[in-house]
């Protein structure tokens, strides 16, 4: 075998044994959809980014701009909340990062956090085993949500596309 076969085929294989690795999973969903429409997702800082940003009208969380150290920092997350006055809760599910500390924050707006808890000991370990909140039907539509919904045109309109629109929503909802 030549060197430059040599050199293609360990290039070649460095790159298949690097594509096993692969980032933690968590399961991910909204305030209306935990427990019946969950997205199955791997945790990459776009994601934790984009997740961060949908809170940044109900707390203040960091934005990362530096890859995490090794996989350990990724945590999957489920977050159980419910609006101010207390008759209407939900669930949240997607991934964060450690240093993140997500359910330590204390100064959340506008909602009262019933529970938090972060794992990363397997993938999808903020699995199915939650107990969603029953949906309000008498405002279908309206609700914390992660994922991409489509236009009529068929592009994806993306989350932090729909912040104002979600956070006119809860603050419509909350003063009814």
């Amino acid at each position: 075998m030549g060197v430059a076969a040599r050199t293609t085929f360990t290039v070649l294989v460095l790159l298949l044994l690097g594509h096993q690795v692969s980032a933690l999973r968590c399961h991910q969903c909204g305030w209306d959809t935990c427990g019946t429409n969950e997205e199955l997702i791997e945790c990459t800082l776009e994601r934790v980014n984009s997740v961060h940003a949908n809170f940044q009208q109900l707390t203040n969380v960091s934005q990362y701009h530096e890859l995490p150290q090794g996989p350990a920092e990724f945590m999957c997350f489920e977050l159980r909340l419910a609006n101010a006055h207390g008759n209407r809760t939900g669930t949240i599910k997607s991934c964060t990062l450690r240093r993140a500390n997500l359910c330590g924050l204390s100064s959340w707006r506008m909602v009262k956090v019933l529970g938090c808890r972060t794992c990363n000991d397997e993938d999808y370990c903020n699995g199915f085993d939650a107990k969603p909140a029953l949906p309000d039907r008498s405002r279908a539509g309206i609700g914390f949500s992660f994922s991409a919904a489509k236009t009529s045109s068929g592009r994806a309109l993306y989350p932090w596309t729909l912040i104002p629109i979600v956070g006119l929503a809860f603050l419509l909802r909350t003063t009814l």
